[in-house]
């Protein structure tokens, strides 16, 4: 104990100076009581000891000072007074404590005396000589500490005692018992087990056994003949196993058997090598197979696993399953082959449609992007691109419409012509030749007149700048149709002419009645020729020809 001068079984009986007892422990003293023991003998300067309590100082002098008095003195008129015998006094001179070569008796300090027979005890008396116990030992006439050999009884007096077994002994009890014996809390000695050696603590828990008999794991001693199941072969001295059986394992002596998962071992859980059905994994650990997912093939009991099937990696012996919609990969984050319908890309397996402009996937690429748009090197993106066949398409598609817009402009045009033509026809007289009976003379290349000349009112004057109309049949003796225009051969101040119709096409066998309406420009006398223009439809060619018009007399002008 901490401080403790003089103890027994776990009870201080005397602490140290400036220590006092409390609960069986050595406090501190306070600070203003000085101890002897567990008495207070006197104070510090600023308290008084009264019935052994420091109580703190009320006298003052006039000055409203507290006065104090240091050890040796005590107050009187509030003045410090010398103790006249004694080291410490109190108020009345009552000697508390003796000065040197002094010891108290009766509150009085007397002078040491030596009587022969007796010994002084620690303070400072004379007592008889007490047998088996040193004057160090006797306070106030009773024990603290025995002789060795001897010890405390409940009188507090030293008994002799001899304890069985023991081979060193203090005043306490037993420090150390013989071989066959243990050391009990009481300080005792009680025999061991027959089987063992030496034990401690309790009778069965060996620290070596005897002869034929080996120590096992829970400190028993065990005959050698439970060794015949577990032990290969026995220590030379007969003291134990020194190779255990397959599936067993040393322990102290003896054998104890390897846990299920091992075939052998070196402790309980320790395999060295696996039982059917588990592998030793990467942390020497026999595993069962059955734990396993994803291995290719037969698990080795060493190697483990060798191979791993689809959408698993090997890790430490074992097959980790991969990502999400990946089906090869070397470690858990890194894939090398997706699930259909998903692109590989950095590593990691993306759904095509989450792909930007993607459309279709193959192997694991973009294989279809949205239009414009087309794969990369990698074939993991969608980037925009020219599509040189779609613009070559649409060139050609506008080149196309263009031609058919200008071909319905013609036949458009040829249409509104036609109408025209047949608006013309409808206003103009077309008939059979052969269901008339005008006499018409050729031309020559197909194309008939029923007159050579015109003769402009024949006997009458024509007034100038009045338009005047003739008539004049024209034909067609081909089969072929012919487009007909009567134009005069070129242009005159005289006169001018038109005709309707302006242009005909005549079939075959057919005839049609132009009017001529010529107006004269001023009196004159004309005999002029006029061009009959006849074209082939089918071979664009063109004939000409020519009718006499003459002129005799123009009044209301003035003659050449």
């Amino acid at each position: 104990m901490n401080n403790c001068k003089k103890s027994e079984r776990n009870y201080c009986l005397k602490c140290s100076n400036g220590y006092k007892i409390e609960n069986n422990t050595c406090v501190k003293d306070e600070e203003e009581c000085y101890y002897e023991g567990n008495e207070c003998v006197s104070c510090s300067n600023e308290y008084t000891l009264n019935n052994g309590i420091c109580e703190s100082k009320e006298n003052k002098n006039g000055k409203n000072e507290e006065i104090y008095c240091e050890n040796g003195k005590y107050i009187k008129d509030n003045k410090c007074i010398e103790c006249t015998k004694s080291a410490i006094c109190n108020s009345d001179d009552i000697e508390l404590k003796c000065k040197d070569n002094q010891q108290l008796d009766n509150n009085t300090c007397i002078n040491e005396t030596r009587e022969e027979g007796k010994i002084k005890d620690q303070n400072g008396k004379c007592n008889s000589n007490i047998s088996n116990c040193s004057n160090e030992s006797y306070v106030n006439g009773k024990y603290v500490e025995c002789l060795t050999t001897y010890s405390l009884n409940s009188s507090r007096e030293c008994i002799n005692t001899t304890i069985n077994g023991c081979e060193e002994q203090n005043i306490y009890g037993c420090k150390r018992c013989s071989d066959g014996y243990y050391l009990t809390t009481n300080m005792k000695c009680s025999k061991c087990d027959d089987n063992c050696k030496i034990c401690f603590g309790s009778a069965i828990y060996c620290m070596s056994c005897s002869s034929d008999k080996y120590l096992s794991s829970n400190r028993t001693c065990q005959s050698n003949n439970e060794l015949n199941r577990t032990c290969l072969q026995l220590l030379a001295d007969g003291s134990g196993c020194g190779i255990c059986n397959k599936g067993y394992h040393r322990n102290g002596k003896g054998c104890l058997e390897c846990g299920e998962k091992c075939a052998t071992c070196n402790q309980k859980d320790k395999c060295t090598t696996c039982a059917d059905g588990y592998f030793m994994n990467w942390i020497g650990e026999c595993k069962s197979i059955d734990e396993v997912k994803g291995c290719k093939g037969e698990i080795d009991k060493e190697y483990g696993c060798r191979e791993c099937s689809e959408g698993y990696y090997l890790i430490n012996k074992e097959c980790s399953k991969c990502k999400e919609n990946c089906t090869r990969c070397s470690i858990k984050n890194e894939c090398n082959s997706c699930e259909n319908e998903y692109v590989l890309k950095n590593k990691e397996c993306i759904y095509y449609l989450d792909i930007n402009k993607g459309k279709e996937v193959k192997n694991n690429k973009c294989w279809k992007c949205s239009f414009w748009y087309g794969t990369n090197e990698e074939g993991n993106e969608c980037n925009k691109e020219v599509v040189w066949w779609m613009i070559m398409i649409i060139v050609i598609i506008i080149v196309i419409i263009i031609i058919i817009t200008i071909v319905m402009i013609i036949m458009m045009v040829n249409y509104i012509m036609k109408r025209k033509e047949k608006k013309e026809r409808e206003k103009t007289t077309i008939f059979k030749i052969t269901q008339s009976n005008i006499k018409f003379i050729s031309l020559g290349d197909g194309i008939l007149t029923n007159k050579k000349e015109i003769e402009l009112q024949e006997g009458e004057e024509i007034k100038v700048n009045e338009e005047i109309r003739e008539l004049i049949c024209i034909g067609n003796s081909k089969k072929e149709k012919m487009k007909i225009q009567i134009s005069s051969k070129e242009e005159n101040e005289k006169y001018s002419i038109r005709t309707n119709p302006n242009v005909i096409t005549i079939e075959g066998g057919y005839a049609c009645e132009f009017e001529l309406f010529i107006i004269i420009k001023c009196t004159t006398k004309i005999n002029d020729k006029i061009i009959v223009i006849g074209e082939e439809i089918t071979e664009e060619r063109m004939y000409s020809n020519r009718v006499d018009r003459r002129k005799e007399r123009a009044t209301g002008v003035k003659r050449e």
